[in-house]
C-alpha cells in the first residue's frame, strides 16, 4: 500500500454532528472518484503511538487541489481525536483504494441512493462527471434529515447547475418520498432511472 504525508488545511461543519476536514493533496496523489483512503492522525497522541486510523470516502473530485473526507463526529477516540485537531497537523493517507467508480457504459444510467454521509463517493464522481462533461444519465436519491447538509452539499459544487439535462437531484427528509408500497420505487421514479 502507497502511503503519503498529508496536513490537515480546514473543517468546516455541514451539519449538525457532521465535520467535512479539507486535507493537503499530495502532489503525486492519482485516485478515481469514488475512491476512498485510510487516513492516519500523526500528531493526535503524544509518546509512541502509530497513531489512530480510519476510514473514509474521498468526497472531492480527482481534480481538486485538496483531499476532502466528511464525518459524523461521534463519540469514538478517533473522532474526537480529529475533530479537535489543530489546523497544520500532519497525518498519513494511505491508498487510493476501491472500485466504486462511475462506469463507462454511458448508455446505461448511474442510478446512486444515499443516505446522510454516505453521499460522499456521489459528492466526488457527479463533480468529476461535470468537469469531464461525462455524458451518463445520472439520477441520485439523497435522504437526509439535516436540512443544512443540503444546502451545503448544494454550494459544495457546481454540478447540480451544469448537469441539469442528465442528473435528477432529490433530496427528501424520509424513504417514503421517494418510494411507493413496501419498499419499491413509484412509477415517476422509475421513468426517471430508465434510459432516455
Amino acid at each position: 500500500m502507497i502511503g503519503y504525508q498529508s496536513t490537515l488545511l480546514g473543517r468546516t461543519e455541514v451539519a449538525e454532528g457532521t465535520m467535512a476536514f479539507q486535507f493537503e493533496k499530495p502532489n503525486d496523489f492519482v485516485f478515481k472518484a469514488g475512491q476512498y483512503i485510510d487516513l492516519t492522525l500523526s500528531d493526535c497522541q503524544p509518546g509512541p503511538s502509530n497513531g489512530l486510523t480510519h476510514t473514509f470516502s474521498i468526497a472531492s473530485s480527482p481534480f481538486d487541489e485538496e483531499l476532502l473526507v466528511t464525518t459524523r463526529i461521534r463519540n469514538t477516540v478517533f473522532k474526537q481525536a480529529i475533530s479537535s485537531l489543530p489546523i497544520g497537523s500532519r497525518a498519513r493517507i494511505e491508498g487510493p483504494m476501491g472500485s466504486f467508480c462511475l462506469h463507462n457504459n454511458t448508455a446505461r444510467p448511474a442510478v446512486f441512493f444515499a443516505g446522510g454521509i454516505g453521499i460522499a463517493p456521489f459528492i466526488s464522481m457527479l463533480t468529476y462527471a461535470t468537469e469531464e462533461n461525462l455524458r451518463h444519465r445520472i439520477v441520485l436519491f439523497y435522504v437526509n434529515r439535516y436540512r443544512r447538509m443540503w444546502h451545503s452539499l448544494m454550494r459544495s459544487g457546481s454540478w447540480r447547475l451544469q448537469i441539469q439535462g442528465s442528473a435528477l437531484f432529490l433530496p427528501s427528509r424520509a424513504w417514503p418520498i421517494i418510494t411507493a408500497g413496501r419498499g419499491r420505487l413509484g412509477t415517476s421514479a422509475r421513468k426517471c432511472c430508465s434510459p432516455a
